[in-house]
């Protein structure tokens, strides 16, 4: 029995511009309202990274105070990094290396035990795309 690590670190994170042009690309994706989830799958790395890359995007013509795309960036990454385990585990245990986008597309400030269950369903959905590609 392994124990979880409930972290979000920096190399978790999609920072390069070219990875995060790969993903907006990419026609893989998911969409349980009001997440909609971009991936970009690839079998190698040249670098050494982590299974699962992500970046978190509000957009600004919705939520024009950045006080707001913060909060809901915020309850996103608190989201990820409490269910990102199964999801660690399932690439890890394929070798593949995934790039997520995932955008907050709803008109109404979150609520985080709202969206709890939601992105559970986002993530499972998220694995079941991957595996059918």
């Amino acid at each position: 029995m392994s124990i979880q690590k409930y972290t979000f670190s920096k190399n978790e994170r999609l920072c390069s511009r070219s990875e995060i042009l790969l993903v907006v690309q990419s026609r893989l994706s998911a969409f349980i309202y009001p997440w909609v989830i971009k991936c970009h799958v690839s079998d190698t790395s040249e670098v050494e990274r982590p299974y699962v890359q992500i970046a978190i995007t509000v957009a600004k013509k919705r939520y024009k105070r950045a006080v707001d795309r913060n909060r809901i960036k915020r309850i996103g990454r608190e989201l990820y990094r409490l269910n990102k385990s199964p999801l660690i585990e399932y690439f890890e245990s394929k070798q593949i290396y995934v790039s997520i986008l995932m955008s907050y597309i709803g008109n109404e400030m979150p609520d985080f035990h709202a969206l709890k269950p939601k992105f559970e369903k986002l993530m499972a959905q998220t694995i079941a795309k991957i595996e059918s590609r």
